[in-house]
């Protein structure tokens, strides 16, 4: 997700409407800000709900607390929801993947959605094997510290300063993966598959899309920089 709210909300420009109801999920700032304007509010009430849905992963209508309440109910009186793609059902393998099934905003579409939570810990020369976060306290190499260098070849003094101090040993970060649909049924048609068998039904709106990486992060807890 990008650190500016606007440009982390370019999505769909139109509204997707589920039966009588009409989504925020997946329109952008301008067209959030457009629906501001034609309720006779000021555009940067568009740019609030846009951080509320995309930076702060709001789901409800009602939570969106920087809105006054008033609007809130004005926006529920006009048939307006978060709308965000739902987590219908949930299916865990033995080694932590999960597998979603995903509400689409039209009725009775769904899709799926795959968390893959191990990780690799950094590719070798991308850079990221350097990234570490704060963690549980552990015990660096013994012949690490006897040869005055990490396991990585830097100084040790960093990470021996660190315990004096008493902060807690870093530790990598790790990776997951997520998969995730971009269309309802499929044109491949491959015999093995359940999903062919729809054939293609149509493509996923980006909202659609960005509201299955959402619906993951927000399950896992993921903190975005």
């Amino acid at each position: 997700m990008a650190s500016d709210s606007v440009q982390a909300a370019h999505l769909d420009s139109t509204a997707f409407v589920n039966g009588s109801r009409k989504s925020l999920f997946g329109l952008d700032a301008a067209a959030l800000s457009a629906v501001m304007t034609e309720m006779n509010e000021p555009v940067w009430r568009g740019r609030q709900i846009a951080d509320a849905l995309y930076r702060q992963w709001i789901e409800e209508l009602s939570a969106i607390t920087t809105l006054p309440a008033t609007l809130r109910a004005r926006l529920a009186e006009a048939a307006w929801q978060v709308g965000r793609p739902r987590i219908a059902q949930i299916y865990r393998s033995h080694d932590g993947t999960e597998r979603y099934l995903v509400e689409g905003q039209a009725q009775n579409d769904t899709v799926e959605t795959v968390w893959m939570p191990e990780g690799d810990d950094g590719e070798a020369g991308d850079g990221s094997e350097d990234e570490i976060t704060p963690g549980t306290p552990s015990v660096p190499p013994i012949h690490a510290e006897r040869a005055g260098m990490t396991e990585s070849g830097a100084p040790s003094f960093p990470r021996l300063q660190a315990e004096r101090v008493g902060v807690a040993e870093p530790v990598r970060r790790r990776r997951a993966t997520i998969c995730v649909s971009s269309q309802v049924g499929c044109a491949v048609n491959c015999r093995f598959c359940l999903t062919a068998k729809l054939g293609l039904q149509r493509n996923l709106t980006a909202g659609e899309i960005a509201g299955q990486v959402i619906s993951a992060l927000a399950r896992h807890g993921v903190a975005m920089g």
